[in-house]
């Protein structure tokens, strides 16, 4: 077997782990039948066995458009297929429907990714310049390695979805496009390195990723941490909010930035801010114990660039930006609707969207939109599940872009038996209109 350097892989599986074997690449359930990706060598058609969790199985033959119908709704099932004599892992779901488009669906109880985590989260999304949609999403669980990210593509503006590679290690990654090329700026894992890789085929092939800053990769220890917040385009440079330290510890606010004709893979090409002062904190923050993260870079109507963060409920920390080689300022606190969790903002037609949960919960994803970038409004449900329980159901760190007129969204989603409201099963598309 050859040494790989990039840092994709179809799929990814742990060095002792057997490489020749048929994969499920992909889950997506309904309440009437389990449908599924898979791929070994040259093979397009399999033995699928599938039953409900315990019971005997059933096998059919299945092609690349592959599916087995669901007995009932709300059933749980485990399936394995067979390909050229090699069997693939056993792989979990639950039979039902979830909101809008299921891109990728994970079992609370499936350990396909034992080596990462076992829930889905961290959306990220941007149109190609194929016109086709690209996705990356990772999988993560508290005290697990948290350090695989899985993409996916569609031709078809959301409608279907089909896998394209995994990247490994990649967390929290934010996807961007640049001169026909797409990036994505992520962490090795929790608190790990920070990266950038490049693909110059829309997805399929990526370099292996340069280091922007070092992590401890270690969760009680200070590294880098950030989510799928938005890469801002100020006209001659492209620039992103993350954080220093760890939940157990604090946080320090950092912006990273290149010029846009610049070589993004040569790390000299790079500035950073380094971290915003702390002092402030005794004297002008309204909550005592409280962090700031997962900030999103605004370019407000005067030119100047703001960093605009998740705090508490309907309070949002904003931080100036003077420029790109030195430490964020603290500016004031503002009401936002969606600053208990994390929110993603985008420009359009003159106009600031939001897209967040609206407080106290993560059980309405709602847009808001302002004309000054400080004053929001609420104007728009994407998602209400407002009468089912809080606990168990969320529509959560959204991703989206907006084009003609309508807002592509991903949300990190828990339903239809998710493990709990936080602990997601599923990564869903919404195509919502303005």
């Amino acid at each position: 077997m050859k040494v790989k350097a990039n840092w994709d892989y179809k799929p990814y599986n742990p060095f002792h782990i057997e490489q020749d074997r048929p994969e499920i690449l992909a889950i997506r359930p309904s309440k009437e039948k389990i449908s599924f990706e898979w791929a070994y060598a040259a093979f397009t058609e399999c033995e699928v066995f599938y039953g409900e969790t315990g019971k005997d199985k059933t096998c059919k033959i299945c092609g690349k458009d592959t599916a087995f119908f669901a007995v009932e709704n709300d059933k749980e099932y485990e399936f394995y297929i067979r390909v050229g004599g090699k069997v693939s892992i056993t792989r979990l779901a639950c039979s039902g429907d979830f909101p809008g488009i299921v891109i990728n669906y994970l079992h609370p109880n499936d350990n396909a990714y034992y080596f990462s985590g076992r829930f889905l989260a961290s959306p990220s999304i941007v149109r190609l310049p194929s016109g086709a949609l690209l996705v990356s999403m990772d999988v993560f669980s508290l005290k697990y390695p948290q350090n695989l990210s899985k993409v996916f593509k569609s031709v078809d503006d959301g409608k279907t979805w089909q896998y394209v590679t995994d990247l490994y290690p990649c967390f929290w990654g934010t996807l961007f496009v640049h001169q026909n090329k797409v990036y994505s700026i992520a962490c090795s894992k929790e608190y790990g390195d920070l990266l950038l890789g490049c693909s110059e085929d829309e997805g399929v092939t990526w370099s292996e990723p340069i280091v922007l800053g070092r992590g401890s990769s270690f969760g009680d220890i200070c590294g880098f941490h950030k989510a799928p917040v938005p890469v801002l385009d100020t006209g001659d440079k492209f620039a992103i909010a993350v954080e220093y330290g760890c939940w157990t510890k604090t946080f320090c606010q950092v912006v990273y930035s290149v010029d846009k004709t610049a070589d993004f893979l040569n790390v000299e090409n790079w500035h950073t801010t380094g971290c915003v002062p702390r002092t402030h904190e005794a004297e002008q923050l309204p909550r005592e114990g409280a962090c700031a993260i997962e900030g999103n870079l605004v370019q407000m109507p005067d030119g100047t660039v703001k960093n605009i963060l998740r705090y508490g409920e309907n309070q949002a920390m904003v931080l100036c930006i003077d420029d790109f080689d030195s430490a964020p300022v603290f500016e004031k606190m503002i009401e936002f609707p969606f600053a208990h969790t994390k929110f993603h903002i985008q420009k359009y037609d003159g106009v600031y969207y939001a897209c967040g949960n609206l407080a106290p919960a993560r059980n309405v994803l709602a847009l808001a939109k302002s004309v000054d970038g400080e004053h929001w409004e609420v104007y728009k449900d994407v998602l209400n599940y407002a009468d089912m329980p809080p606990k168990e159901v969320g529509f959560q760190y959204p991703s989206f872009f907006i084009e003609n007129g309508y807002a592509y969204i991903l949300s990190r989603t828990g339903f239809n038996k998710a493990d709990d409201f936080h602990n997601t099963n599923a990564i869903t598309f919404h195509k919502v209109k303005l």
